[in-house]
């Protein structure tokens, strides 16, 4: 995963900045998607069914934790080279 670039369904804005600086010719356009984005945590879930879906999921979770992580990396990065870049 280390030589992806991660986007977040969530964070359409900064994965867009992260994609024009990664993959400047790639024309994706997530906000045309966001109205098809559901939050769907379910709220007040019984503290024993939470473990058990973080037990069976454990590995999808470390997974998304360390794209999460990624992501952030690769924005902070982004946002960095454009601070860094001389106005025309």
């Amino acid at each position: 995963m280390s030589h992806c670039v991660v986007g977040m369904i969530d964070r359409c804005s900064e994965t867009m900045e992260v994609l024009s600086f990664f993959l400047p010719w790639m024309r994706y356009n997530c906000i045309a998607n966001e109205d098809r984005i559901v939050d769907t945590r379910v709220k007040g879930l019984p503290e024993g069914v939470a473990k058990a879906f973080l037990h069976f999921n454990a590995l999808d979770e470390y997974v998304f934790r360390f794209g999460s992580k990624l992501f952030d990396a690769q924005l902070k990065e982004a946002r960095k080279a454009r601070e860094n870049v001389p106005a025309t």
